[in-house]
């Protein structure tokens, strides 16, 4: 041990800054891969971090009757499996933060808090500001979505009026501004008032937000009631958590069972956190990507370093072992300056990624984390210091079991076939030479990593071809929506035809003439090519409820998505999505029993399609159908099955060159002047909007899988130039001019990007359709990858390009005078 000691302290004095430089290069891209991995943990944990620490709660009950259901909360109190409850009454008014009139109806929820909801279920995570107090009936929440879009701040008031259904007919007959502001200011007292906005924040369903199903924009608390009591609430909803273990499914079936002859909408926690999950995994995976790139371009580069290191210090071997040490002690001596060198930088890879973690999480789910800042992830940050030490020792135990040799018995060299070839077809000394070089190693003193090299090439054009290929299929994606469940241009709700819940007089049968006529006009406008409708709802299959869609053509008709089968043409069939499918444990070509909406015996459907469904829901407090969710039937089908809720969709593409310009003129001749046109374009689901929000990654990706090209080649031809100096000079000395050297070194150059496009290329293609189908999978899109020719061409010829740029300054090195090399051998 004595020697060993010696020995080890001497190498240290004399080499280390060689062990410095191995150090840094083992944190910097150790801390680039912990931090990443770090970073993919901490977004993927995020949004269940969130719901312990609010007590969000798992189940939202709506009733479809409103106010006037029969559902009470006493009925709710006393079912098993409720741990906390909380009552939140919705009310429709005036804030003077809006422009106008009309934006009331498009205004989200407005609710009024019992003292429970928000505050001992469901709270809200708060990003400025405070929960206003449960005696402040001035007081606000303010949803942070909502909060963004109209500009507002905490400490901000604002007066408002209160909706009464009586004071909304008088606005809509309002032939004025003027007038619907005398109206407002004319109103009671009792339901006028000034707010304050105290806290702005987000509950659990306001973390991901589709279009369109905004969260409530303002929560009021209960002293509200008290100070304003002539307000009415034409719609009201109770947030239940429940105790662990219970099923939700049972549970939603009891609440049915309290009025079976009215319709309830619920929202699933487990839904929500289906779709936040989907906006997440998209930005998980590039992530883990990243990670995985910068472990590679580690390895390659610190395996390289340390294997040089060793045979710089094997030439003392000789010396050593005429001293009297063994192979196993010059052996210890090298691996323990190697692990003294990779704790060095496993401790400072520990250190980046510490450093690194406020930045994280990242995406959508970035304003959930409730402990934001400097995070310590104790298992990545232990097991990734383990996985570095483990994996530098052992990929410095082989080049130090080679370098503790005295003397080295040199293979025969090998000879590769191409190099005859070349030769053979006539080719010039200078690309036989490059090429012999590219592809046989040599011996002795002048043996060069070739196979490290051509393997280190092929596997960084297959990365950057595997980027390239994933980018081409997100933009294929993003323009193509049919791919994500919505094969049209644009859509109307016709529910926005009739005024807010609660607040219309209207018949049935009269709204059902409006739509028709609605439909009519618009069909026959010149506007439209194609048109479908859509009514939303939902059906169930035992106690699974399941959002649902009924179609039926309009004009000539908009396609559904079907990704497998067809789509349902008879009351008896039913498309499915993949994640409901799994969830009914059933497939295309099964069936299910279906609940009929009027009393009576279950019917059985068959399956005969799996579907890719729009985001759609009947309130913005239920569940949704979307990616991989929901069911789709026919019209008839909905009517037969589905719960009564009174959303419809009208969903078209444009003809050439129309426009909602030229809609509205149509509407504006032929119905009620004040009826609005409330196009709405077609809303990609969250899981999009966050494969959209990466498309920079990929680049980010494919210049870093160049960076790791680049210096294996450079270290490559660095290696050749210096170990094969003797070789060099002796070609000039036979005659070879400058320039043949120059183009000896770009031969050599050239022959290893050709190498690494002809293997890399077909594997980065594998590899680039398997990950998008992955992804696409667990999004629930259509998964179509695509073969990007041109980009695949552009690939090959950077490679060329950038591996003759990296070859040009070693390749000035190896053409300097022969006579000056020749004496230092």
């Amino acid at each position: 041990m004595s020697a060993i000691a010696l020995r080890l302290r001497a190498d240290l004095r004399r080499g280390w800054r060689s062990l410095l430089v191995i150090a840094l290069l083992v944190g910097v891209s150790g801390g680039a891969t912990l931090a990443p991995l770090a970073a993919a943990r901490r977004t993927d944990t995020a949004f269940a971090r969130m719901r312990d620490a609010t007590d969000a709660w798992d189940v939202l009950i709506n009733p479809n009757n409103g106010s006037v259901s029969r559902l009470t909360m006493a009925k709710l109190r006393r079912l098993p499996g409720i741990e906390r409850i909380g009552r939140v009454d919705g009310i429709l008014l005036y804030p003077s933060i809006v422009h106008s009139v009309s934006d009331v109806s498009n205004l989200p929820p407005v609710l009024v808090s019992d003292g429970h909801a928000g505050y001992t279920i469901g709270r809200p995570v708060l990003l400025r500001g405070h929960q206003p107090a449960r005696g402040d009936a001035s007081g606000v929440f303010v949803d942070r979505t909502f909060a963004q879009q109209s500009r507002l701040h905490v400490g901000q008031a604002f007066h408002f009026v209160v909706m009464t259904p009586r004071l909304f007919q008088q606005l809509q007959t309002a032939t004025s501004a003027s007038a619907a502001k005398a109206l407002l200011n004319g109103a009671p007292r009792s339901l006028q008032g000034t707010a304050h906005i105290e806290g702005i924040g987000m509950t659990q369903d306001g973390v991901v937000v589709d279009p369109g199903y905004t969260p409530a924009a303002f929560t009021f608390s209960p002293a509200f009631r008290v100070a304003h009591p002539d307000v009415q609430s034409p719609y009201w909803g109770a947030a239940v958590r429940l105790k662990p273990g219970v099923d939700v499914d049972a549970f939603t079936a009891r609440v049915r069972a309290l009025v079976p002859d009215e319709s309830i909408a619920f929202q699933r926690a487990s839904a929500v956190s289906a779709e936040v999950e989907n906006a997440t995994d998209p930005e998980v995976m590039a992530l883990e990507a990243f990670a995985a790139l910068a472990a590679l371009l580690g390895l390659v580069v610190v395996a390289q370093a340390l294997s040089r290191r060793m045979q710089f210090d094997a030439q003392d071997n000789a010396t050593l072992a005429a001293i009297g040490t063994t192979r196993h002690q010059r052996m210890t001596v090298a691996l323990a300056k190697a692990a003294l060198a990779v704790a060095a930088g496993t401790v400072l890879a520990v250190v980046i990624a510490v450093a690194a973690s406020p930045l994280g999480p990242v995406g959508q789910v970035r304003v959930a984390e409730v402990h934001p800042g400097v995070a310590f992830d104790w298992p990545v940050l232990l097991l990734g210091a383990l996985a570095i030490l483990t994996l530098g020792v052992g990929f410095a135990t082989l080049p130090a079991w080679r370098a503790s040799r005295v003397t080295v018995t040199e293979p025969r060299a090998s000879r590769s076939r191409i190099v005859a070839v070349v030769t053979a077809a006539g080719g010039s000394l200078a690309s036989a030479v490059g090429v012999q070089f590219a592809l046989e190693p040599g011996t002795g003193r002048s043996r060069v990593p070739v196979r490290t090299t051509l393997t280190a090439a092929a596997s960084a054009v297959a990365l950057v071809t595997s980027v390239v290929v994933f980018s081409a299929s997100i933009d294929h994606l993003l323009a193509t929506p049919r791919l994500y469940g919505s094969a049209w241009d644009a859509q109307i709700a016709l529910d926005t035809l009739n005024s807010p819940a609660g607040f219309d007089a209207t018949s049935e049968s009269a709204l059902d003439r409006l739509e028709r006529q609605f439909v009519e006009v618009a069909d026959r406008s010149g506007s439209i090519a194609d048109s479908a409708l859509l009514q939303v709802g939902e059906v169930r299959s035992g106690v699974v409820a399941i959002p649902a869609l009924g179609y039926s053509s309009s004009l000539r008709g908009v396609a559904p998505t079907i990704a497998n089968g067809r789509a349902p043409a008879t009351t008896g069939e039913i498309a499915l999505g993949a994640t409901t499918m799994a969830r009914l444990h059933t497939h295309v070509g099964g069936t299910i029993a279906l609940a009929a909406r009027e009393e009576g015996p279950n019917r059985v459907v068959r399956i005969v399609g799996e579907t890719v469904l729009p985001g759609l829901a009947p309130y913005s407090g239920s569940d949704k159908a979307g990616l991989g969710v929901g069911a789709l039937l026919t019209r008839a089908g909905w009517q037969r099955f589905s719960s009564d809720f009174q959303k419809t969709e009208y969903i078209f593409r444009w003809m050439p060159h129309a426009s909602v310009a030229t809609l509205s003129r149509t509407f504006a001749r032929k119905m009620p002047a004040e009826l609005p046109v409330p196009v709405d374009p077609i809303n990609r689901p969250a899981g999009v909007v966050s494969v959209q929000q990466l498309r920079s990654t990929p680049a980010l990706l494919a210049l870093l899988v160049a960076v790791l090209l680049a210096a294996a080649v450079a270290n490559a031809l660095v290696i050749t130039v210096r170990r094969r100096r003797r070789e060099f000079a002796v070609l000039r000395t036979l005659g070879l001019t400058r320039a043949q050297i120059l183009r000896t070194v770009l031969w050599q150059a050239t022959t290893v990007a050709l190498v690494a496009v002809v293997f890399g290329i077909p594997a980065g293609i594998v590899i680039g359709h398997w990950t998008w189908r992955v992804l696409a999978d667990r999004l629930g899109t259509l998964a179509v990858p695509t073969l990007p020719g041109v980009a695949l061409l552009g690939v090959a010829a950077a490679v060329l390009l950038l591996a003759n740029l990296v070859a040009f300054v070693p390749g000035l090195r190896a053409a300097r005078a022969p006579a000056r090399v020749l004496r230092t051998e």
